[in-house]
């Protein structure tokens, strides 16, 4: 399973040592099934919808699928090297990439203990060997199991990055992204499609569930997971609500911002030491504070979004405003922004030279999101309310 996860998911390690086939440390989502037969069964594609993007005859052979089972096609030639497309081999490869040539020392084993599963096994493997130049895929795959965005004239992976997995994720995840050109995962796609006539059989809300390593260069920082609902949305509302919820996430990232932008302002930002002195006063960022706000954000806003979502939904289905919907959602994550700014400017912070920063800073956020912020009634299509 060691072998199998750097296969997947391995960063590149060096000159030849090839990354997997979506890069080091993609992004995965799955529809998550109440047992394990039912989570593969609701991730795999007819053959129709699997087999796409090929021109000619279909590779089948058994090292056309699994690499190792036959002559590799290695990438010797330097950052030249060969590369590998999907007409190369078959796409069940996509499964079973093989970016890092390593064979495992069978010739003398040992009695042990797997790590991972506890089961006691009298062939415990010991060694391996390395070398360079294993598969290098090229652009031309789509994983089924991985969201891609629009990169010039071709589509790459999504990674994660240190900020985790939340709802600002939903576009990407569960619903196409057309304004940044990110696309769901297929099989996300196809089971949105094919929903409904799964009614009664699957829970009233199933789950997906997205994780994955996030990577600088070849260190594993962190492994991230979370869990978002997959709301039944009618298809004759479903063009509105999924504009409505683009609209609540952009606004959310926007929100977000400011206030991280606010306690920066407040903690860091040079002012005037007195009028005496005149001298500035300049304080060090600290990354490590502002990134734990931002997560504590989307945190402390993932029910209110949530139950937002249902709300929208509600509305479309009853043909009733979704504006008022808009501004309560923008009232929710003020007071939670408002929160934070206070705790991170002030309670722990404060200090004689720093009060006019802070007040200045937290008037100009109380603004920036409030539900009149002409930025966040642009944002979320917000007219201004009568009277």
């Amino acid at each position: 399973m060691g072998l199998i996860s750097l296969q997947l998911n391995g960063p590149q390690g060096g000159q030849g040592h090839r990354a997997g086939l979506r890069g080091g440390g993609p992004l995965t989502s799955v529809i998550l099934g109440k047992s394990l037969p039912e989570l593969i069964w609701l991730n795999v594609l007819p053959e129709d919808e699997f087999f796409i993007g090929l021109s000619g005859e279909r590779k089948s052979a058994i090292n056309d699928i699994f690499p190792w089972m036959g002559p590799l096609r290695t990438s010797e030639g330097g950052d030249e090297g060969l590369f590998t497309g999907i007409s190369d081999a078959s796409q069940l490869q996509m499964f079973w990439g093989t970016g890092r040539r390593i064979l495992l020392g069978t010739e003398h084993t040992t009695h042990g203990t797997c790590d991972i599963c506890g089961e006691a096994t009298p062939a415990g493997i010991t060694s391996l060997r390395t070398k360079n130049y294993g598969i290098r895929y090229d652009d031309s795959w789509r994983h089924v199991l991985t969201p891609y965005y629009r990169s010039e004239d071709t589509y790459l992976p999504v990674h994660l990055h240190g900020d985790g997995i939340a709802y600002h994720h939903w576009l990407g995840l569960v619903q196409n992204d057309v304004e940044q050109g990110v696309e769901v995962a297929h099989v996300v796609r196809r089971f949105r499609n094919i929903q409904a006539n799964l009614s009664g059989i699957l829970p009233d809300i199933p789950q997906l569930w997205a994780f994955g390593y996030d990577f600088k260069k070849v260190e594993a920082r962190c492994w991230y997971e979370s869990y978002m609902p997959l709301i039944r949305v009618e298809n004759s509302i479903r063009a509105d609500y999924e504009v409505y919820i683009a609209q609540i996430v952009r606004a959310a990232k926007y929100v977000n911002r400011m206030v991280n932008g606010a306690i920066n302002d407040a903690l860091y930002k040079s002012e005037n030491k007195g009028a005496s002195s005149g001298k500035k006063v300049k304080r060090e960022k600290s990354p490590k504070v502002l990134s734990i706000v931002m997560t504590r954000f989307w945190s402390e806003t993932e029910t209110l979004f949530y139950s937002t979502l249902s709300e929208v939904k509600k509305a479309l289905e009853n043909n009733e405003p979704v504006d008022p919907i808009k501004r309560r959602w923008v009232m929710g994550v003020r007071g939670v922004g408002l929160n934070l700014f206070d705790f991170y400017s002030q309670a722990q912070y404060v200090d004689e030279h720093r009060p006019k920063a802070i007040i200045g800073a937290r008037k100009k956020l109380s603004m920036t999101i409030s539900p009149g912020s002409p930025k966040l009634m642009q944002i979320l299509s917000l007219s201004k309310e009568a009277g």
